[in-house]
């Protein structure tokens, strides 16, 4: 689904069984609920890396809050202070594998203070341990594939015989290949994935991958949603929404439809207070994850019908974790947008800010929460920041298309798989730090900074501290 489908969806009412547009906030109580974690010290914030490690490494190397040992390598956390990643960990460079090993480390070495948000590109990873495997390929092999339900195109097998090739349309590796391109929009990610295990493993050259082989590459993506894989560690730790203090993380964007709502239910309630509605949220992506983690994928003889979320949609279907699955997603199968934090934006089609409506932004003030941060949604080589009406600063920090900016054409550098420029300047790395207060550097702008009292402010870039407390 485009975009532009997408913001012409949104403006409509829910059906299936959700939570109505037309549902009133004046008799939404602001109540004491579970008390908001306490604001810590000092926070630094990134989002959607999407497997650019060179951009990761920057970002590292500017952090106010991470350092990396130069005697190990390992990513430290600075004490007292909280990392936030804001999601989409995967799928657009040759970094994937390593990016998503130094993520989870650092997780597991401060599980209380760092915290990884979960986003479409992570949640849909769920889905290949249901499509890849043997019940699922024998059931529905590509070449008498229905397709999935939010494409409108031919089956697979008519969609190009390069992609799947037709001496043997049914391995694993063919699936994966469609699965990517097709229906993830990670046309490169197969061949990205080809290249990273290649320097992994000191093949020369590397540019090329040199002798891993397709099945290799599928192998890596099985291991990684397997027992002990990082892809799998990222969706057991992930959360969907954080409040630190004042500050909310999540990875879209809010609607008045998603708060309180907690799938499949027909209802939503802010009874306990958003802190309350966010350890719902979160306990419940936990215990779909846990359900995925649990099913034997690999066993031949289950039933079919427990693979075909993506050819079916919805909540409640019976492919295990496929609740979180539908979750991320920007609409149901009835073509109605889907009331989620995950696929949201506040970033209309012509790229014009579309504000929170002020009952939200209302209620968000009356929880507490004067400044909301998020990603998903590209915005240029820098975080875009704006202010609701009523004084919250929501700050939308994808920089992933920042090379189509103009200004920073001449930092442009190749893709390795399409040999096309990248989507991303190696220069526009932004931290968002402490209470939303930008922190953002490169080599060219470091003379430009400006550091009161730990706030930084890029005087090249224009950028002011919006009303963040």
């Amino acid at each position: 689904m485009n975009s532009r489908s997408m913001m012409a969806l949104i403006r409509r009412t829910a059906t299936m069984g959700l939570p109505a547009a037309s549902m009133a906030w004046a008799g939404w109580p602001r109540c004491a609920g579970t008390a908001a974690s306490p604001a810590p010290r000092e926070w630094g914030y990134v989002t959607d890396v999407e497997g650019n490690l060179g951009f990761w490494n920057n970002y590292v190397k500017i952090s106010k809050v991470l350092s990396r040992d130069p005697r190990t390598g390992e990513v430290r956390l600075k004490p007292g202070a909280h990392f936030v990643f804001g999601g989409d960990a995967v799928d657009q460079g040759e970094g994937d594998l390593r990016f998503l090993e130094e993520i989870v480390a650092l997780q597991r070495r401060y599980p209380e203070r760092v915290h990884l948000l979960l986003g479409n590109r992570d949640i849909n990873k769920m889905r290949l341990s249901a499509e890849l495997s043997t019940a699922h390929r024998d059931k529905w092999p590509l070449d008498q594939h229905p397709g999935v339900w939010w494409i409108s195109a031919p089956p697979p097998q008519e969609i190009g015989t390069q992609l799947i090739p037709a001496m043997n349309p049914n391995t694993v590796a063919n699936h994966l290949k469609w699965i990517l391109a097709k229906t993830m929009g990670a046309g490169g990610t197969f061949e990205y994935r080809r290249l990273e295990l290649a320097k992994l493993n000191k093949n020369k050259p590397f540019d090329v991958g040199a002798g891993i082989t397709d099945q290799q590459v599928a192998d890596s993506f099985v291991e990684s949603l397997s027992e002990g894989g990082n892809m799998r560690e990222y969706l057991r730790n992930g959360k969907l929404a954080v409040q630190l203090g004042s500050t909310l993380f999540i990875h879209g964007a809010l609607s008045n439809e998603c708060i309180g709502w907690t799938p499949p239910s027909a209802t939503r309630s802010t009874a306990t207070g958003l802190q309350g509605w966010i350890e719902t949220m979160n306990l419940w992506a936990r215990q779909q994850v846990n359900q995925w983690c649990i099913t034997d994928f690999s066993n031949k003889s289950l039933d079919p019908a427990m693979t075909a979320w993506a050819n079916d949609g919805g909540y409640s279907h019976p492919q295990p974790g496929s609740d979180l699955t539908q979750y991320g997603m920007g609409h149901l199968p009835d073509l109605s947008p889907n009331p989620t934090v995950v696929y949201n934006t506040w970033i209309g089609r012509a790229s014009q800010v579309l504000p929170p409506p002020p009952e939200l932004t209302s209620w968000l003030k009356s929880e507490g929460v004067m400044t909301v941060v998020c990603g998903h949604k590209p915005v240029g080589d820098l975080p875009l920041p704006f202010e609701t009406s009523d004084g919250v600063t929501v700050l939308i920090a994808d920089t992933s298309y920042s090379a189509n900016i103009r200004g920073v054409t001449a930092a442009k550098e190749k893709d390795p798989v399409s040999g096309g420029w990248s989507k991303r300047s190696p220069v526009a790395v932004t931290e968002v730090y402490c209470n939303c207060l930008l922190y953002t550097s490169d080599a060219a702008d470091e003379e430009d900074s400006v550091d009161l009292g730990g706030r930084r402010i890029i005087k090249k870039k224009n950028i002011k501290r919006m009303g963040c407390d």
